[in-house]
C-alpha cells in the first residue's frame, strides 16, 4: 500500500491548518514592519485582519550597526508583548534582472539586511517561536508595492503604511487571499 502524502501549504512548505498567534515581519533598516495575527489559515473564506501592527524605526543617526541593534532591541520587546508561536520572516533575494537590486547589493545594503534578518531570526528562536523564512517571490512574486497596497485595500478595506503593508501582505498571502 502506498504511503499517503501530507498536504503542504503552498507558500510555507508546511502542513496546512490553523496557525495560532502569528507575527509576520518585513525586515528593513529604514523600518521593520510587524503584523500580529490571532490566527491564520490558508483558504479562509473571509480574510483575517491583523490584531495589531507596528513599525520599528532604526533611526536616522548612528552607524548601520547601531540602527540594527536598536531594531533588535525593540523587536525583542514586541515579542515579549505578543508572544507569537509562529514568526513568518521575509528573507532576502537578489533580483539579477533588477538594476536597483544589483545596485543595493553593490553598496552592501543586501548584506546589512541579511544581518538584520539573521538577528531577528535568532531573537525569535530564543523566544521559542517557530520561524518560517519566506522569500519575496514566494509571497508576492513580481508584484510592485502599488499592487500590494491595492490588494490589501481590496481584501481588508484598509490602508497600511510602508513596511507594515508588506507584513500585512505576507499574512494575506499565508491565507491565500493576496
Amino acid at each position: 500500500m502506498a504511503k499517503r502524502r501530507r498536504a503542504v501549504h503552498p507558500m510555507l512548505g508546511k502542513a496546512p491548518g490553523r496557525w495560532e498567534n502569528v507575527l509576520t515581519v518585513d525586515p528593513g533598516l529604514g523600518g521593520t514592519g510587524l503584523a500580529c495575527w490571532a490566527s491564520l489559515s490558508h483558504g479562509q473564506v473571509e480574510p483575517q485582519e491583523p490584531q495589531s501592527t507596528e513599525i520599528i524605526r532604526g533611526g536616522r543617526t548612528g552607524s548601520w550597526e547601531y540602527r540594527v541593534e536598536h531594531i533588535w532591541h525593540i523587536f525583542t520587546r514586541s515579542l515579549l508583548l505578543t508572544q507569537p508561536r509562529f514568526v513568518v520572516l521575509e528573507s532576502q533575494a537578489l533580483w539579477t534582472g533588477s538594476a536597483s537590486s544589483m545596485a543595493s547589493a553593490g553598496r552592501g545594503d543586501l548584506f546589512k539586511l541579511a544581518y538584520l534578518t539573521g538577528g531577528l531570526w535568532t531573537i525569535a528562536i530564543g523566544r521559542d517561536a517557530e520561524v518560517v523564512l519566506v522569500s519575496p517571490n514566494q509571497w508576492k512574486g513580481q508584484l510592485p508595492k502599488s499592487a500590494i497596497h491595492k490588494r490589501i485595500k481590496r481584501a481588508l478595506g484598509a490602508r497600511y503604511p510602508e513596511h507594515v503593508a508588506d507584513a500585512v501582505g505576507m499574512g494575506l498571502a499565508v491565507q491565500g487571499v493576496l
